[in-house]
């Protein structure tokens, strides 16, 4: 008989932690600026993206669904974003409505996806919890998923190519000498 060590707070997770432990430490002898202050803010500013797309997809997975159209809600979100920018001052509240806009423009395409798939009946096999066979995205999820996609790819690519970001970054997002 074979006793393995589980951590009850850990799982089976404590290698991989061990592992991220491991690393750390090599790193932080091989380089002198990685347990610096400026290194986990750079790091910080970097995930953050990938955070908020990881909690949004996690959302639409536990709740059955699937959404492919991700990357090209991001891109198309940006560019509009950006626009915004291009053409606003140097107010702050003028930077609160651009978030505002990307956090609306991000919003309302996921919402069309939603609307799409879940209202207008588009998913044929329903998840049942006391049922044998489990919830598997149809095939029409995917075909939506992914018409949103290159409609969205087309959107950003048409505005990509008639309207070109142009012009010196704002005050605030100047960097300090």
């Amino acid at each position: 008989m074979t006793v393995r060590f589980r951590n009850p707070f850990l799982g089976n997770y404590i290698g991989i932690i061990g592992a991220i432990i491991v690393i750390g430490i090599f790193l932080s002898f091989a380089s002198p600026y990685f347990l610096k202050a400026n290194n986990f803010v750079n790091i910080g500013n970097q995930i953050a993206i990938n955070l908020i797309i990881a909690v949004g997809m996690t959302l639409v997975i536990t709740s059955g669904g699937i959404d492919l159209s991700v990357g090209a809600n991001v891109a198309l979100t940006g560019i509009v974003v950006a626009l915004y920018f291009s053409s606003a001052g140097d107010d702050p509240y003028m930077i609160f409505l651009g978030l505002l806009l990307g956090v609306m423009v991000g919003s309302g395409i996921g919402l069309v996806n939603g609307v799409i798939i879940n209202r207008l009946n588009v998913t044929v096999i329903g998840y049942k919890w006391d049922a044998d066979i489990h919830y598997v995205p149809s095939w029409m999820e995917i075909v939506v998923t992914l018409t949103i996609l290159f409609i969205e790819i087309w959107i950003f690519r048409w505005i990509v190519r008639r309207l070109p970001v142009l012009r010196e970054p704002p005050g605030w997002a100047k960097e300090h000498e």
